[in-house]
C-alpha cells in the first residue's frame, strides 16, 4: 500500500500597494498504521515526516522540532524572507 502522504500550505500576502506573493510549502511524510503522541492535532498521530529519521509522528515531536520542518512554518519563513521580516 502506498502510505506517503504530504501536509501542504500556501500563504497570500498583499501589501499597502496592492502587491501580491504567494507562498507554498510541504511537508512529506507517510501515515503510519499505528497513530502515536499526544501533541498537535488532526492526522498528526499519523502522520511520519520524511525530515526525520527517527520515524516519530508530528504528535510526538516538541513545538519546536514541528515548525522547524512543518509546512506552515516553512510557508511562514518563505514570506518573512521576502518581506524582510524576522521569522
Amino acid at each position: 500500500e502506498d502510505r506517503a502522504a504530504a501536509y501542504v500550505c500556501a500563504i497570500a500576502y498583499i501589501d499597502e500597494d496592492g502587491v501580491e506573493l504567494v507562498r507554498e510549502a510541504r511537508c512529506e511524510g507517510a501515515l503510519t498504521d499505528d497513530p502515536r503522541g499526544d501533541g498537535g492535532f488532526g492526522y498528526d498521530p499519523a502522520f511520519v515526516p520524511a525530515d526525520l529519521a527517527d520515524g516519530r509522528t508530528m504528535a510526538e515531536l516538541s513545538p519546536a522540532e514541528k515548525h522547524s520542518i512543518s509546512h506552515r512554518g516553512r510557508a511562514a519563513r518563505a514570506i518573512a524572507e521576502e518581506i524582510g521580516s524576522p521569522s
